[in-house]
Parts: C-alpha cells; sequence; structure tokens
C-alpha cells in the first residue's frame, strides 16, 4: 500500500499524482477514499509551497526562480523525478502482463491467484491494477506456482537509485 507521508520533492509529488489517479474511483468511506482525500491535501500543500500560482507572491516567486538558475535546476528535478517514476510505472505494468499471461499459459484465471496468494478476489484485483504492493512473500508464491523468474518479480536496482553510495 502507498505510505502516507510529507511531499518533500518533486519525485514524492509525481508519486502521489499518479496514486491520486489510481485511487479516483474509491468507494465514499473507505480505507482508499480516505487515503485519496489525505493525498489531495498533501498535494495541493506541496502545490502551494512550490508553485504559487494565483498568489499574489507568484510574480516574486518566479522572479525568484530565474536569479541563480533555479528554474534550470528545478526542471531537471522535475524531469529526474518523472524519469524514475516512469521507469516504475513500466517495470509495474510489465510485472503485471506478465503474470497475466502465466495465467493464461497455465490456464488459469484471476480467482486462481486468491488460492495462489492466499487473499480474497479484492485485494488481488487491487495488486493486479497497482492499488497495492507487492510483498516478498507474493513475489516468493508467484514465483513457485507460476514459474514467473524472480528477476521479472523484483524491481531492479536502478528503480530505487535514490540510495546512491
Amino acid at each position: 500500500m502507498f505510505k502516507i507521508k510529507p511531499i518533500e520533492n518533486e519525485f514524492d509529488y509525481e508519486k502521489a499524482l499518479v496514486q491520486l489517479r489510481k485511487l479516483r474511483g474509491a468507494e465514499k468511506n473507505s480505507d482508499e477514499y480516505n487515503l485519496r482525500e489525505v493525498l489531495k491535501l498533501l498535494i495541493v500543500n506541496y502545490e502551494n509551497k512550490n508553485y504559487p500560482f494565483g498568489n499574489e507572491n507568484f510574480e516574486e516567486w518566479a522572479n525568484s526562480l530565474q536569479k541563480n538558475n533555479l528554474s534550470e535546476r528545478k526542471l531537471k528535478e522535475i524531469e529526474e523525478a518523472e524519469k524514475k517514476l516512469n521507469n516504475e510505472l513500466n517495470f509495474e505494468e510489465k510485472r503485471i502482463k506478465i503474470i497475466k499471461q502465466k495465467l493464461k499459459e497455465k490456464h488459469l484465471k484471476q480467482n486462481d491467484l486468491v488460492k495462489i496468494i492466499g487473499a480474497d478476489k479484492s485485494y488481488i484485483s487491487q495488486l493486479l491494477h497497482g492499488r497495492k504492493k507487492f510483498t516478498v512473500q507474493i513475489i516468493s508464491k508467484l514465483n513457485h506456482f507460476l514459474e514467473i523468474p524472480y528477476e521479472l518479480l523484483i524491481p531492479p536496482v536502478e528503480i530505487f537509485n535514490e540510495f546512491k553510495l
């Protein structure tokens, strides 16, 4: 599940926007709905702090970006965040596609994952729509029962490049 934490940089911001889009159909008063509402507040707070469009201080903010090439650095930060997030999303899409393909090859249905993983239909659906995270136990079961290599189930190190030495 998506961790709720303050949005401190462009990557956190981009990730929160993606999660917000995934939760747009959440039922009122559900955990997903509550998560969506908190995410909206965090996003608006970050935008107001970092992109004060429409505020009386907008001109001052825009001018401050031009000094010392801050706008260039901000653009680079945004591009890097988008690139990293796209890598992560592409991996997630590919992993889900591989799982569905393997189910088809083995003449299994999404409901069979309920037995394989040991979770209810709702959880499996959320997992295959990117609303839930793959745990080590789930990855291990998919490897064992569907014979999907770990390399296709575990994100590559490059996705986690924020841990630079």
